[in-house]
């Protein structure tokens, strides 16, 4: 339990060996006693046996072996893949053709080891992080008459400002020769590059954020029930605006959005849902991700804790809702939510 509670938000021990040592002599007050670094390595272990696999490792090279060493699945290139744990700060001080001769293998198989390190989960605490607290909104979203949604750039964060041409003038005016003339007229230039700039990333961001809110302005009446949210991805955005994806990524990042006459905010983000396909029952609906999972999570808060409902049983739940899903996309979705499964559900069950 101690060592549990040295593990970072990310699912590391980062704490030194000797500072454990001395911090559980203060934590237990000398207490049972720890001398042996033995046993603390075998706490260690015991820590990182638990879920998720990956937790409590020292190392991103530790963190991506035990994932490896915990598969139990065959695997041919297993002891490539684990050297290769051990040698990820120094992978780019050589070419990989030398680094195929010091660890005996082919270019084929390291290239195939790699990418299946990439695969890996490099931070396995970080589904169990809590959520970080929105900032300054920096888009506002006005209701206009007729119900649609107009995005502006939350002034409150980003000021406009504009370069006073009366003291441009006035600086022109007061210089004493050609050079100092010739210098006022780069700084105004310098200034206009930086006033431009500025407004072209506010006029960059509010289109964005107008075209999600053309999309989704039933998510926005409704205060952000994801029940309301219609299929869209950065890919509808780029397309229907013509800005490129990175343009996109970078202009929605850490963004989020105020309600107007609320006061509530939602991240530009959780205006993204993709897809879910229709299946071939009669009746059936396509619809956002997200309103699943909400489906999904609503089914099982509703349950019998006796009885918890299993995979297959919350298929026939959705689809008495419309909503026609393959057993395996609800198992992955329940575990992109953290859910546990029915027996673990049942098991902790008071």
């Amino acid at each position: 339990l101690f060592v549990c509670g040295a593990v970072d938000e990310w699912g590391y021990l980062r704490t030194p060996q000797q500072e454990l040592m001395s911090g559980w002599y203060a934590f237990c007050q000398g207490q049972p006693v720890l001398t042996k670094t033995s046993d603390l390595t075998r706490a260690i272990r015991l820590v990182q046996a638990l879920d998720p696999v990956g937790v409590g490792a020292r190392s991103l090279g530790e963190c991506l072996a035990l994932q490896i060493e915990a598969d139990t699945r065959y695997n041919v290139l297993r002891k490539l893949e684990l050297s290769l744990c051990y040698h990820l700060n120094d992978l780019e001080k050589r070419p990989r053709e030398q680094w195929a001769q010091v660890l005996n293998c082919s270019p084929e198989d390291l290239r195939e080891a790699l990418a299946a390190l990439k695969k890996l989960n490099p931070y396995p605490g970080r589904a169990f992080a809590a959520p970080e607290p929105l900032g300054v909104p920096e888009v506002v979203a006005v209701q206009q008459p007729d119900g649609s949604w107009k995005a502006l750039c939350d002034e409150r964060r980003y000021p406009l400002f504009r370069v006073d041409e009366a003291s441009v003038a006035s600086a022109k005016a007061a210089a004493r020769n050609r050079d100092e003339a010739k210098q006022v007229e780069t700084w105004a230039e310098q200034a206009h590059t930086v006033v431009n700039a500025y407004h072209d990333r506010n006029e960059t961001l509010r289109r964005i954020a107008q075209k999600i809110f053309d999309y989704q302005g039933a998510f926005l009446t409704s205060g952000g029930n994801p029940a309301t949210l219609k299929p869209l991805t950065q890919r509808d955005i780029v397309k229907a605006i013509g800005y490129t994806d990175g343009t996109i990524s970078r202009a929605i990042k850490d963004k989020c959005v105020r309600v107007a006459t609320t006061s509530k905010l939602l991240p530009l983000k959780a205006f993204f849902s993709h897809a879910v396909a229709a299946g071939a029952q009669e009746g059936a609906v396509a619809c956002s991700d997200q309103w699943v999972k909400s489906a999904l999570k609503a089914l099982i808060a509703a349950e019998d804790p006796a009885r918890p409902l299993s995979d297959e049983a919350l298929v026939q739940a959705l689809a008495q809702k419309k909503i026609v899903l393959s057993r395996r996309t609800v198992t992955k979705y329940r575990e992109q939510l953290n859910i546990p499964s029915t027996r673990e559900r049942r098991r902790r069950d008071p």
